[in-house]
């Protein structure tokens, strides 16, 4: 099975296949090729027309009948219980048939890393509140220097 997927930033290009692969390995439940991520900005897969566009891109470049579709980015503010459905309904109409799933991160993905900061890096103190900071990459980054 190949798993496209689309992420909004230039660092989730090179990042997201890493975090995949990474879970990949530790389910140990199947074998999963995860193809480059393709961006697109936040404020175009916020639009239907724009999503399905890259939806699109991506049904053009599937070489197996068992592709899925991961889009994933990042709530900033938006809610993602809101956010999520919406896009969902949107990709799902122009998947044709292909599993497409939205995960919305609440403010912004590095937050699930400093949720586990030990596990990024070792001997890091766990922090108190992950999705709290507006820029966690900057609080990951502290969690080195103090270790």
């Amino acid at each position: 099975m190949t798993l496209q997927v689309i992420v909004e930033g230039y660092g989730e290009v090179d990042a997201i296949p890493v975090l995949l692969e990474r879970l990949r390995k530790q389910s140990a439940a199947f074998r999963l090729r995860i193809g480059r991520p393709h961006r697109r900005p936040k404020s175009q897969l916020l639009q239907k027309e724009s999503l399905q566009n890259a939806i699109e891109v991506l049904l053009a470049q599937a070489d197996d009948e068992r592709s899925g579709i991961l889009i994933l980015f990042d709530g900033d503010d938006h809610c993602p219980r809101e956010v999520g459905p919406r896009i969902q309904r949107w990709a799902q109409e122009h998947a044709r048939g292909t599993p497409c799933e939205v995960v919305v991160a609440w403010r912004e993905y590095e937050a699930w890393f400093l949720a586990n900061v030990g596990s990024v890096i070792p001997g890091a103190p766990e922090h108190e509140n992950p999705e709290a900071p507006r820029n966690a990459k900057l609080e990951i980054g502290r969690a080195s220097c103090r270790e």
